[in-house]
């Protein structure tokens, strides 16, 4: 028990002398060998794009279309935690229906696929609509800005982050990624939201403003989720 325990406390000093971008890397690789032996097994194509060509081409397209985004969700946590495998890449968007038509351009069948009329009604009624990338079974989660003050304080927030050379994309900031990840666990109790609040606070709580996390865990009913986190 205390040699894993060590092997861990070793881990997490070498993933905090990392950088964002080093620590993506890592879970790109993990998501290549999964890649491997999903074609392995007759699914996807061996010419798909990889984990960080999508997270480039998707930037890339909300860029092109004028669309304010901020990454969240596992892909945030990675960048600023643990790396591990995910499927998914979350975007909180300030999206517009007139943009819609145009963002869909940049995602074409039959590698991609956008329902535009979920875009909308998910714009209109604030859900969530998605992008799926057909070839390598990997799927972008667009989810329209919220009108609530947090909603609005988390946006401003965002900051850019090297996550490949050369390549800034705007993502939440480690509080804000915790609070998300609270509320995830709060709706659906999926222990792994705790894993990555661990991995935060483990690999870059020197920068964690835990007074913030505080305020706002308060203010959004996530003191007991809040308070789970930390043991």
């Amino acid at each position: 028990m205390a040699d894993t325990a060590g092997a861990e406390a070793t881990d997490r000093e070498a993933l905090r002398n990392r950088t964002s971008g080093e620590r993506l890397c890592l879970a790109f690789d993990l998501r290549r060998f999964a890649l491997a032996v999903f074609e392995h097994r007759g699914h996807g194509r061996r010419d798909a794009m990889q984990p960080e060509e999508i997270i480039r081409h998707a930037a890339a397209a909300l860029m092109a279309c004028g669309v304010p985004y901020m990454v969240v969700g596992s892909v945030a946590s990675i960048a600023y935690g643990e790396p591990r495998t995910t499927r998914d890449l979350n975007l909180v968007v300030a999206l517009k229906p007139e943009q819609i038509a145009d963002l869909a351009a940049h995602f074409p069948e039959p590698d991609w696929f956008l329902d535009q009329e979920a875009a909308r009604e998910a714009v209109s009624a604030g859900g969530q609509f998605n992008i799926l990338y057909v070839a390598g079974g990997l799927k972008l989660d667009l989810m329209p800005h919220g009108p609530s003050d947090y909603d609005a304080v988390e946006f401003a927030r965002r900051q850019p982050v090297e996550v490949l050379p050369g390549l800034l994309i705007d993502v939440a900031r480690p509080e804000d990624v915790i609070l998300g990840k609270l509320r995830y666990y709060r709706e659906g109790r999926s222990t792994k939201h705790l894993d990555d609040i661990a991995g935060i606070l483990a690999v870059s709580g020197e920068q964690v403003d835990r007074a913030y996390v505080d305020k706002w865990a308060q203010r959004l009913g996530l003191n007991g989720e809040w308070a789970r986190a930390r043991r």
